[in-house]
């Protein structure tokens, strides 16, 4: 075997692991065909029902702003289909997505990810993988981070004191 059949198999190689990273999107639509995977799209009408019957202000104002929530919620899928998507997760291209935060624990990877226009959060994504229960929230709609701040005040996690 010669140098150059060495290097087109390289080549070859990487151009077959490069062309299996996904974005999130193609994640999402990949992931929804599984077997066991459930995928859940609200559309904008089930938010301004909510909106209405809201007690809370601020929930108010975020309904308001979401035009659609998708949950894929992969859970009851193998445990081989939970390692690749871990695997994808970790292999995943950013694209037009930035990284707002990634938070690694023992099993759990959990990256957000937005996609702005204007100063504004168009997409927000949710991903987690790696634990017992991996899934993607998508939200759309068209909301400011100072609305996502708001949420998090609002249903943030406290820290138990030890």
């Amino acid at each position: 075997m010669g140098k150059k059949s060495i290097v087109y198999i390289c080549f070859f190689m990487l151009l077959g692991f490069s062309a299996s990273a996904h974005n999130v999107d193609e994640l999402m639509t990949c992931y929804s065909k599984v077997p066991k995977a459930e995928n859940v799209k609200l559309r904008k009408f089930l938010f301004s029902m909510m909106k209405m019957v809201s007690t809370n202000d601020s929930e108010s104002k975020v309904f308001r702003k979401v035009s659609s929530v998708q949950v894929l919620d992969l859970s009851d899928c193998t445990s081989g289909d939970k390692k690749r998507f871990a695997n994808d997760v970790s292999n995943m291209k950013m694209g037009d997505y930035d990284l707002l935060m990634r938070v690694k624990d023992d099993k759990d990877d959990v990256y957000i990810l937005s996609k702005t226009k204007k100063k504004k959060i168009r997409e927000l994504y949710i991903v987690s993988a790696g634990g017992k229960e991996p899934s993607i929230v998508k939200l759309n709609g068209k909301f400011s981070f100072d609305d996502l701040a708001d949420l998090t005040k609002e249903y943030g996690v406290k820290k138990k004191k030890k």
